[in-house]
């Protein structure tokens, strides 16, 4: 069963992999895939059907861990973006239980302990990198590997990073992390994710007492659109 745990990690996060997969694989993969097209572009109706399907691919297998991973994935996703994300831990933590599935009951402890758990017990080396990261702020070897995943992940992890020197008063280094992220959310019409970029640029903008008008309007037009 674990096997099945690393090839999705494989899959969802974009590392590649020569293993000849299954066909429920393949089809679950394509479907959580336009689950994050659609819902980074606020399309998120249609994004919950795809993760509806997704799981359901991974369900008809019996493949109770992928399906823990899915839910594990979509809270990675949504994170920044939404307050209603509990639920996904506790679903993820239900189908790695009845799956039996150790590696990711690790990962999923950590996110419930709120940082309070030994990363050496993480075996899954993306997770055990991030939570690295997230604890200790150490992102070196983090970013080393990032070219292995997929593009909403090194987003995500580049605003991170971002918010991190930020915080630190590094504006600089607050600026070069969140201009890759911006590029990456612009070429894929990411607009939730470009919103999180554009309000990071404002701060950093402020920090260094430039002039922000421009950059306030275009978060002002984005807001706008996602209301709409």
């Amino acid at each position: 069963m674990r096997v099945y745990i690393f090839i999705l990690i494989f899959i969802i996060l974009g590392c590649s992999t020569k293993t000849v997969l299954p066909e429920y694989f393949r089809i679950g993969e394509s479907y959580f895939n336009n689950y994050v097209k659609t819902y980074l572009k606020n399309e998120k109706k249609l994004a919950d059907k795809y993760f509806t399907k997704a799981v359901a691919e991974f369900k008809k297998s019996d493949d109770m861990c992928n399906t823990a991973t899915l839910y594990l994935k979509k809270y990675f996703l949504e994170e920044e973006l939404s307050f209603n994300i509990s639920s996904y831990l506790t679903a993820a933590k239900y189908y790695a239980k009845i799956g039996e599935c150790d590696d990711l009951v690790a990962i999923i402890k950590f996110y419930e302990l709120n940082n309070g758990f030994d990363i050496s017990k993480i075996k899954d080396p993306f997770y055990k990198q991030y939570f690295l990261f997230i604890s200790k702020g150490e992102y070196e070897d983090l970013i080393k590997d990032l070219k292995n995943y997929s593009d909403y992940v090194n987003s995500k992890v580049y605003r991170l990073i971002s918010l991190e020197h930020l915080h630190k008063g590094n504006n600089d280094l607050a600026e070069k992390f969140i201009n890759n992220a911006y590029q990456i959310d612009k070429s894929n019409s990411y607009t939730l994710y470009l919103l999180q970029d554009l309000r990071v640029k404002y701060n950093i903008c402020v920090k260094k007492k430039a002039n922000c008008m421009y950059l306030m309007q275009r978060i002002k037009e984005l807001e706008d659109v996602i209301k709409n």
